[in-house]
């Protein structure tokens, strides 16, 4: 019977389920919820997971190793500070005391530690971060004025911020299990309690399989994406490379130096079976004979053959003194690429020693790395957050193939520190890639990390566009063909992939003046050849010369391409002309490249720790202008750890509603109405009488409300720079005013269960009545939107309608041309005007005090912080690491906060 299609209920988890009845995939609450969640992880009927049953920081309950969630129970600054100790306990995002509102005990300030106190002055008890946190931790904690530790400069994983060698922290930001499992896969990509990507809540990736290769998905099927056993494995590695099951590619096929199987042009690899000092290098030769690194036989423990020594090489010898027959450093090595000065032992066998070759140890020109990688890392060369083993490949090349992605690969747009992703290369070409003039096209390899898989350039092997040989390829060209009939020795491939006829005889007929035969010049006679077309670029200049075997030689040619930056270029290949990354400005640092038409290519150059905004380095955690991100402003403030820090406005107390602009806040509370310059700090009073809890600046007034002492609620109004407010209304509720709200041109106004909207100057007053009390509500367009004593959503105006039941405990409710937002609870909530469809809800872990609206963005302050986050619950972040108990949206730069815990108006940077 053939299988079909996964069903969900079926009890077998299939597809993209994430769990079916029993069958959890093996997960748990930590790979589920993170942040290292204990508990029973169950399924829901939908075989997605219900994380009812896990524990961890932020469910509200203070579960094993918590000293708080949420709310911080009996304990009080005198308790935990030491004795004589005021102020407010909180509860930290990591679920731990908070004692910065607390005053200091009596015996604070005496350097001395004493009962309760953590630290006094410069006295820190010897503790460090990590003793502190009880966890690996860096930076120095500081001690503050009321004898606690400051720990705002440790940083450890747990801190919500992410630090060097972390992938993550607490939130994973916008990476989906799409992102980082591949295409198709569902399901929650959580930060493990070692802040890395935890993906095994994750399924696999549903495009494995269908025979294209797409997503992060090496291969799949027979598409290989164009990779070969050699670009696999190193150069020179032959063979069939095929595509694993779980779409990762199979070298178990593929042959080079080190598999332990002797294929041609090996010697030998690993062992040297049946081969002894005798059969190698000549009869009579004793010793041991080894197999190199190369897989070439080592003959270097051989004593030598009696013939060695007479400068004739005889059967068994590689060589004899200056004799090196036709032997290179690219054969006798193996190695197409290898360059230097070969020579010859006194045991007639060819010494390495002067060569340089992938494999010799050393990092020459052009290789990336040679047997380990040293200080280079994933985070390094594949970007930010890649972790996993880097390792050297036999091509000389950092092999990132166990590193994992970096966050973002896999979207097809290169970010962040991908090299390229996808089709989006990022500007990079065959030249800036391998590091020398170059053609064809590079290709992006799963990782994200550029490969030189279809460049073609001088040190290839292959003998490419323009080249007469590439390292020991020199087609059929032999000393006659090149140098002229009658010619005899060794043919070469010099670095710069045209021959080398040093080895070679002249003809019989060189030097007699006349170019003839298969001459290429003689003496002065260059039958009318030049620089251009010998060197074939037309724009080459100087002087070509006729070398002494009557071929040309190309050293006084001046030219794009000859490695020399001559004239008006700026580079020639290695010859850069002192240029660098710092020329782009302070901080920039990388690898500067010469492209193939001897222009500088500075792609590659980045900010380095820091990042670059608009071209220019900027340290987010410290510049005030970009703080935690490029453009993000500090105004007045000051950026600490990448976060804006609040400024403190005035302090006031009883603190009912606030609003703001750019140059002022505006209050209303029991301390009365008014509004305090934000620069300045002068106030300006307008209302001392006792106020209800709204105000609102609109079209160059402010408008609030008040009680005017018999049981009656008023709506006025002032001008901004006006000192004696107008009543607007009179009477139009007997109970607290549940809504207040200017828009557009008209009021609303509402208590209990009596509405009325009137034009802004308080004339065409309409009344109305609600079914039923109102708790909170809002006014858009002469419609009320109301939260009845019933726990309903409702509206209220031209028609009457319940919109939403059952939410229970409302704090606020805001009515936008786009949508009704309220919170509740820990939750903020998004729904409709019209009540369809079903609201959504988002959880933010801690009990939300009030909430403020920009278009598109939520704003919203708990005990312990203040954050923000799209209205489709995307991009959250910490916008101020203290807690407020209200906050208000002001015109373009600030949120206003007030907090009861310090009696403080404070402006945090939106």
């Amino acid at each position: 019977m053939g299988g079909g299609a996964p069903v969900c209920g079926d009890g077998a988890r299939g597809g993209v389920e994430l769990c079916d009845g029993q069958d959890l995939g093996n997960k748990t609450c930590a790979a589920a919820v993170g942040q290292a969640a204990t508990g029973v992880l169950a399924c829901k009927s939908d075989c997605k997971f219900d994380t009812s049953g896990c524990h961890y920081c932020g469910d509200g309950t203070v579960d094993n190793g918590e000293e708080c969630d949420g709310s911080v129970g009996a304990v009080t600054c005198a308790t935990l500070v030491g004795a004589g100790s005021v102020g407010a306990i909180s509860c930290s995002t990591t679920c731990t005391y908070r004692t910065s509102a607390c005053s200091a005990p009596a015996s604070c300030g005496d350097g001395a530690l004493n009962n309760g106190e953590a630290c006094d002055g410069a006295n820190l008890g010897g503790k460090s971060c990590s003793d502190a946190l009880n966890r690996p931790a860096t930076g120095t904690p500081t001690c503050r004025s009321n004898c606690t530790l400051d720990l705002s400069q440790c940083h450890y994983c747990g801190d919500g911020a992410v630090d060097a060698g972390e992938a993550c922290d607490g939130d994973v930001g916008v990476t989906t299990c799409a992102a980082a499992v591949g295409a198709g896969s569902q399901g929650k990509v959580v930060c493990s309690a070692s802040c890395a990507l935890d993906t095994s809540g994750c399924s696999a990736a549903v495009s494995c399989g269908d025979g294209k290769r797409n997503g992060t998905e090496a291969c799949d099927g027979a598409d290989l994406g164009g990779a070969s056993c050699a670009t696999a494995v190193g150069q020179g590695a032959t063979g069939s490379l095929t595509c694993k099951a779980d779409c990762s590619l199979d070298v178990s096929a593929c042959r080079y130096c080190g598999d332990g199987v002797v294929t041609s042009p090996e010697s030998c690899d690993g062992g040297v079976g049946a081969a002894t000092c005798a059969s190698v290098v000549g009869t009579g030769s004793t010793g041991t004979l080894a197999c190199s690194s190369l897989c070439k036989f080592d003959s270097a423990g051989c004593t030598p053959p009696a013939s060695c020594g007479d400068g004739v090489i005889n059967a068994g010898e590689s060589c004899d003194g200056p004799s090196l027959g036709a032997n290179t450093c690219a054969t006798a090595t193996g190695k197409p690429a290898a360059t230097g000065d070969l020579a010859c032992k006194t045991n007639c066998t060819l010494d390495l020693a002067g060569c340089h070759f992938c494999g010799d140890g050393a990092v020459d020109s052009g290789e990336a790395c040679d047997g380990g990688v040293g200080t280079a890392t994933c985070a390094s060369v594949v970007g930010a957050g890649s972790t996993g083993t880097l390792s050297c490949g036999i091509d000389c090349k950092l092999n990132t193939s166990a590193c994992s992605a970096p966050p973002g690969c896999g979207d097809g747009v290169k970010n962040g520190n991908d090299a390229c992703d996808g089709g989006d290369l990022g500007g990079a070409t065959c030249t800036s890639v391998v590091g020398k003039p170059a053609t064809g096209a590079p290709t992006c390899q799963p990782d994200c990390t550029l490969s030189p898989a279809g460049c073609h350039y001088c040190g290839d092997g292959a003998i490419d566009g323009g080249e007469s040989c590439d390292g020991a390829t020199l087609g059929s060209a032999t000393c006659a063909s090149v140098v002229g009939a009658g010619s005899v020795g060794t043919l070469k491939c010099a670095s710069t992939c045209a021959f080398d006829t040093s080895g070679c005889s002249a003809p019989p007929s060189c030097g007699d003046g006349v170019k003839n035969g298969s001459e290429a010049c003689d003496t002065t006679d260059y039958g009318g050849a030049t620089c251009a077309s010998v060197v074939g670029k037309s724009s080459a200049t100087g002087s070509l010369l006729c070398n002494g075997q009557c071929a040309f030689d190309t050293s006084g040619c001046q030219y794009c391409g000859n490695g020399q930056a001559q004239g008006s270029e700026a580079c020639d290949g290695a010859d850069l002309k002192g240029a660098s990354c710092s020329q782009l400005g302070a901080g920039w640092v990388g690898t500067v490249t010469c492209d193939s038409a001897c222009a500088l290519n500075m792609s590659a150059c980045t900010c380095g720790a820091q990042t670059s905004c608009n071209g220019v380095c900027r340290d987010l955690q410290t510049d005030p202008n970009n703080c935690g991100a490029c453009g993000r402003q500090c105004g007045v403030g000051t950026c600490v750890g990448g976060l804006c820090a609040p400024v403190t406005v005035t302090s006031a107390t009883g603190v009912a509603a606030l609003d703001c602009d750019d140059t002022n806040v505006y209050v209303a509370g029991t301390g009365g109405v008014y509004r305090v310059s934000i620069l300045e700090g002068e106030m300006t009073m307008w209302d001392t009488s006792t106020t209800g809890a709204h105000i609102q600046l609109q079209s160059g007034y402010v408008y609030f409300d008040r009680a005017d002492g018999s049981s009656s609620y008023l709506a006025r109004r002032v001008a901004w720079n006006g000192k004696i407010p107008e009543d607007l209304t009179s009477n139009p509720a007997t109970e607290p005013l549940g809504v207040f709200r200017v828009v557009g041109s008209k009021l609303h106004l509402a208590g209990g269960s009596n509405g009325v909207v009137c034009n802004l100057n308080g004339a065409n007053c309409a009344y109305m009545n609600f079914i039923t009390s109102l708790k909170v509500g809002d006014g858009l367009n002469g419609t009320f939107y109301y939260v009845a004593a019933d726990d309903t959503i409702r509206r209220r105006g031209l028609d009457a309608a319940t919109l939403y039941s059952g939410e229970v405990a409302v704090k606020k409710l805001r009515a936008e041309s786009d949508g009704l937002f309220w919170a509740k609870g820990s939750s903020l909530v998004k729904g409709s005007l019209s009540g369809s469809p079903a609201p959504q809800t988002f959880a933010v872990g801690a009990a939300i005090n009030d909430f403020s609206l920009a278009p598109g963005i939520f704003y919203w302050a708990t005990a312990s912080a203040v954050e923000r986050m799209n209205t489709d619950g995307t991009n959250r972040r910490v916008l101020a690491s203290s807690g407020a108990s209200l906050v208000a949206t002001c015109t373009s730069t600030y949120l206003a906060v007030w907090s009861s815990s310090d009696n403080l108006i404070k402006l945090v940077s939106r």
